[in-house]
């Protein structure tokens, strides 16, 4: 998004930007830098929440509208809230029949105004996710020249609203006008500028990569081996063991995102299997090397 709105051009001066990226599933803040008489771009820092996006409001609508018209709102065909709350972005008020997995229908009447107050929460927690990234970059008292904000959720309303508040607060201006294609464009961009040459434009690791391992009974310990936020290129190394006696072969669980509670609830993104010999536990080691290229390709 920052590469399609930025279209090459070079800073006449140090500029700050930030992209809030809100997506259907997650929603992403990054701070780019670019300093003057250079186009290249370099992300500062990055913040976001990878359980926070559209079908999250998606949810709130269904639920609300299902304890209002008395049905249970897992029995919605899928995208039917996401119908209705695409609809109430030109509507103020919408009536409309929701169909049913049972092959029924439900009328249904909603305001606006009510999915607004569905959403405030989910605004105040994306407010949060700006207020960590200028934190980490360290520009909370220094404003910022551009806001681009991309991603479906960015047609809302209440969301330009809040998007025009926060330009209006650091003083930036707010470039919102293609929500649905930037990225799309700048990625296409980007593909033609890693052809050709004549920009740089360096990125961060959007999500921690990790290992599942086991600790003592707690067999789904996720340890980052990447961490989140780091610039890409990276590689790094990690070493394994057996973790019980006469262990013939070595499980990795290669697991993508930032929870650390459990290995599972992340993503998985490769499964290897390593042969080892049979021996006491502990004693065969081996080494996992894990790299990303500056594209993000493992």
């Amino acid at each position: 998004a920052a590469v399609h709105h930025g279209q090459g051009q070079k800073a006449t001066a140090t500029e700050r930007w930030m992209v809030i990226d809100w997506g259907c599933g997650t929603l992403d803040v990054s701070m780019i830098q670019r300093t003057v008489g250079s186009a290249d771009l370099k992300v500062v820092s990055i913040a976001g929440n990878n359980q926070l996006g559209g079908s999250d409001m998606d949810k709130l609508l269904a639920d609300h509208l299902a304890t209002k018209f008395g049905f249970i709102s897992d029995d919605l065909k899928p995208y039917e809230a996401e119908r209705i709350k695409k609809r109430l972005t030109d509507e103020v008020e919408v009536e409309d029949k929701l169909e049913l997995h049972n092959g029924g229908t439900v009328a249904i009447q909603v305001s606006r105004e009510e999915l607004e107050l569905l959403v405030a929460p989910l605004i105040d927690k994306c407010s949060e996710i700006v207020g960590q990234a200028l934190q980490d970059a360290h520009w909370e008292s220094v404003g910022l020249d551009r806001i681009i904000a991309t991603g479906g959720p960015i047609l809302m309303p209440c969301l330009k609203r809040y998007l025009e508040g926060l330009a209006e607060e650091h003083g930036a201006d707010l470039h919102d006008s293609d929500p649905l294609t930037s990225v799309a464009l700048g990625a296409a961009r980007l593909a033609e500028i890693k052809r050709i040459g004549g920009l740089l434009v360096t990125s961060k690791v959007s999500k921690s990569i990790g290992i599942r391992v086991a600790e003592k009974d707690n067999t789904d310990v996720y340890h980052k081996v990447i961490h989140r936020g780091e610039e890409r290129p990276v590689s790094r190394s990690v070493e394994l063991c057996t973790s019980v006696d006469l262990q013939d072969i070595i499980e990795i669980e290669i697991r993508e995102g930032d929870n650390e509670s459990s290995a599972e609830v992340n993503s998985m993104i490769a499964r290897l299997n390593a042969v080892v010999r049979p021996d006491n536990k502990g004693a065969v080691r081996m080494k996992l090397n894990l790299s990303l290229s500056d594209n993000g390709g493992m």
